[in-house]
C-alpha cells in the first residue's frame, strides 16, 4: 500500500488537531456553563431564605412524666453552673424539645432574648441520623446589611428563615469527632449540591478548631464533653465550670 504523501499526512494532523481542540473547548464550555449554573442555583436559593410566616410547629406536647424530666434537666444544668460540676443525662427528642423550648418562651417573657434568636427549635431521630428544625427572625445582619451598634431589629416585613436540616454530629470532650450535613432544607426547598458543600466545608473548619482549642474558651464547643446519639437518646455532658465561665 503506498502511503499518503508527506502534505496529506500533514493536513491530517492537523484536522486532528483542530477537531482535539473543537472538543476541548465544547467541553470546557459544558462545565463552565454547569459550575454556573449550579453556583446561580445555590445563591437563589440562599437568596430567597426568607419567608412572609414562620414555619408551623405543634405543641411539644410533653406527657406528665416527659414534664418532670424537663424540670429535672433543667434544674440539673443550673446546679452544675453553680456547683462547676458535670451534668450527665439521656434525654428522648421531645424532653429535649420541651427544655429547648422552655428556654426560648423564658427568654422572651423575660425581654432579654437577641432579636436574631431562635423562635422554635425542633429535634428528631430521622433513621440513622439525627434532625433539626428551626425558626429565626431575619434582621438587618442576616441580609448583609452594614452591622450597628445597636442590637439589630427585626426588619418591618418581619420575614422568617425556616431551615431544616437532617446531620450526624459527635462531640467528645470539646472537640468535633463526627460531622455532616446530610439534607438541608430552606423555604421547603432542599439546598443545591454546592450549597451542601459550602455547608460541610465550613462544618469542617469547626471540626478542625475545635481540635485545635479542646480546652480553649474561644471553643464553642469547650463546655460539652459529650454529645452523641445513643440509640433512641441523646446522651448528654456538659461541663458546669466551663458553662460558668461562658
Amino acid at each position: 500500500m503506498t502511503a499518503p504523501p508527506p502534505s496529506e499526512r500533514k493536513s491530517r494532523f492537523w484536522r486532528k488537531v483542530l477537531i482535539g481542540c473543537g472538543v476541548a473547548l465544547a467541553a470546557g464550555i459544558f462545565f463552565t456553563a454547569v459550575v454556573v449554573a449550579l453556583i446561580w442555583q445555590s445563591v437563589s436559593w440562599l437568596k430567597n431564605a426568607a419567608e412572609p410566616n414562620m414555619a408551623q410547629y405543634e405543641p411539644v406536647g410533653l406527657s406528665r412524666g416527659e414534664d418532670e424530666d424537663v424540670a429535672r434537666v433543667m434544674s440539673g444544668i443550673n446546679e452544675a453552673k453553680q456547683n462547676g460540676t458535670v451534668y450527665d443525662e439521656y434525654v428522648t427528642p421531645r424532653v429535649f424539645n420541651g427544655a429547648v423550648q422552655k428556654i426560648i418562651d423564658g427568654e422572651q417573657r423575660k425581654g432579654t432574648a437577641k432579636p436574631d434568636a431562635p423562635l422554635f427549635v425542633r429535634g428528631a431521630f430521622v433513621g440513622e441520623h439525627m434532625s433539626l428544625r428551626i425558626t429565626v427572625p431575619k434582621t438587618e445582619e442576616s441580609v448583609g446589611q452594614q452591622p450597628q451598634k445597636a442590637p439589630p431589629a427585626i426588619l418591618p416585613e418581619a420575614k422568617y428563615i425556616n431551615a431544616e436540616a437532617v446531620f450526624d454530629l459527635e462531640i467528645v470532650e470539646g472537640e468535633i469527632l463526627r460531622a455532616k450535613v446530610h439534607k438541608l432544607v430552606l423555604r421547603g426547598r432542599d439546598a443545591p449540591l454546592i450549597s451542601r458543600w459550602v455547608v460541610n466545608y465550613y462544618i469542617g473548619g469547626l471540626k478542625e478548631t475545635s481540635h485545635k482549642l479542646p480546652n480553649d474558651p474561644a471553643n464553642p464547643f469547650w463546655a460539652i464533653k459529650l454529645l452523641r446519639r445513643e440509640g433512641d437518646r441523646l446522651h448528654l455532658m456538659l461541663d458546669g465550670a466551663r458553662m460558668e465561665k461562658k
